[in-house]
């Protein structure tokens, strides 16, 4: 298993978050509706919460 390194995560996450500014954004510009997306955090949140999927 590869582990990155902490500074590497980092920068792709502030790469990202210049590029695509949140992950609804990136999630639109790929082509998902924004019922996909609604539907892909609830699965989250109630995954989070430690609900059913």
């Amino acid at each position: 298993m590869v582990t990155p390194k902490a500074e590497h995560i980092e920068k792709f996450l502030d790469m990202f978050h210049s590029r695509y500014n949140t992950i609804e954004d990136y999630l639109s510009q790929i082509a998902l509706s924004n019922g996909e997306i609604r539907k892909l955090k609830n699965k989250l949140i109630s995954y989070i919460k430690g609900g059913i999927l």
